[in-house]
Parts: structure tokens; C-alpha cells; sequence
């Protein structure tokens, strides 16, 4: 970022590339699901369905993830 920027400036520039950084990461999930790659459908409440079935898919496998790297509780004996 250039020296020259005003401090108040700087601030909201910085929220604006994380905020468009989030965006793009976003979308980068869900161009990984074949059909949302390619505008395929007529209607938006199916594209509406198909991006919420895209990331409930993928919510769901970080979320088994998340569960099978846990350890398991030590129970007593």
C-alpha cells in the first residue's frame, strides 16, 4: 500500500481486499460442484437450490472431517 495513503483511508481499503478475498474464496467453493460451473438452469429458485445443496455439501464434509480427526474420549474402567 502506497505511504501516501491517509491513515482512515488505509483502514477501509485493507477491510475491502479482506472482504474480497472472502467473496472470491467463496465462489471458489462452490465452482467446485460441475453443475454450478456452467449456467444450466432457467430458473433462479433451482440455481438458489442447487448453490445451498452445494454448500450444505460441503459444510457437511468439513464437518465429518472435523469429527474423525478428533480424538476419542479416554472412557474409565
Amino acid at each position: 500500500m502506497p505511504a501516501a495513503v491517509r491513515p482512515e483511508e488505509r483502514a477501509t481499503t485493507e477491510l475491502r481486499v479482506g472482504v474480497t478475498w472472502v467473496v472470491e474464496r467463496s465462489f471458489a467453493w462452490l465452482l467446485r460442484s460441475r453443475r454450478l460451473v456452467r449456467d444450466y438452469e432457467r430458473r433462479t429458485d433451482t440455481s438458489e437450490a442447487v448453490i445451498l445443496w452445494s454448500m450444505t455439501m460441503l459444510m457437511s464434509h468439513r464437518l465429518a472431517a472435523q469429527r474423525q480427526q478428533r480424538p476419542a474420549p479416554a472412557r474409565a474402567a
